[in-house]
């Protein structure tokens, strides 16, 4: 499926509005992110567990209250602006998050902030979804190695948005570097 042009001069169909909706979705991951992270912190007896859970538990909570959440925001903002940095560092604090409340979602004792765990797993991986599927990781520049600049190391993901790259994968047979099979040719 080829890119079409839109009437505003961007790559796709949808353009920015489009790679920039989910962006939205930071505003209630941030809000119920210093909900659960500072109830954990204040409210006494909110996480059981081992002594190790809860020491771990109280890491991960000052780590995501001083790192994770501000990297968020911030990554949001910039991305909004056209940052191609500030989108990778909100996808990937997005994905620390994911993997974060899927932990609490279903391996932490139920405890009053269950469903707030399941707000923030599923808004978080909501707009890990989105933003992956509208993120160009390709570039407009065409590939640094790769023989086809537009070819077959790229894949479409689905609605025809975003890109797989997957370098190493796909046409390396040919000139890729030898990794230990020997040659059936012998050599002078």
């Amino acid at each position: 499926m080829m890119l079409m042009k839109s009437r505003s001069g961007g790559s796709r169909s949808g353009g920015k509005a489009h790679e920039t909706v989910w962006l939205w979705l930071t505003a209630p991951i941030a809000a119920l992110l210093a909900v659960a992270a500072v109830s954990e912190l204040l409210v006494e007896g909110l996480l059981r567990g081992t002594p190790y859970f809860l020491a771990q538990a109280v890491g991960q909570d000052v780590v995501t209250l001083a790192v994770a959440l501000p990297a968020l925001v911030a990554g949001a903002v910039l991305a909004r602006l056209g940052s191609e940095r500030g989108r990778l560092v909100w996808l990937g604090v997005l994905v620390y998050l994911v993997y974060t409340y899927a932990i609490y979602a279903f391996q932490v004792r139920f405890n009053a902030l269950f469903l707030v765990y399941v707000a923030l797993l599923g808004c978080s991986l909501y707009a890990l979804i989105g933003g992956l599927a509208t993120t160009d990781f390709g570039g407009d520049q065409g590939s640094s190695g790769g023989e086809d600049a537009g070819g077959e190391g790229r894949e479409r993901l689905p609605g025809g948005h975003g890109r797989v790259v997957l370098p190493g994968l796909v046409g390396r047979g040919r000139s890729g570097p030898n990794l230990g099979h020997r040659s059936t040719e012998r050599g002078g």
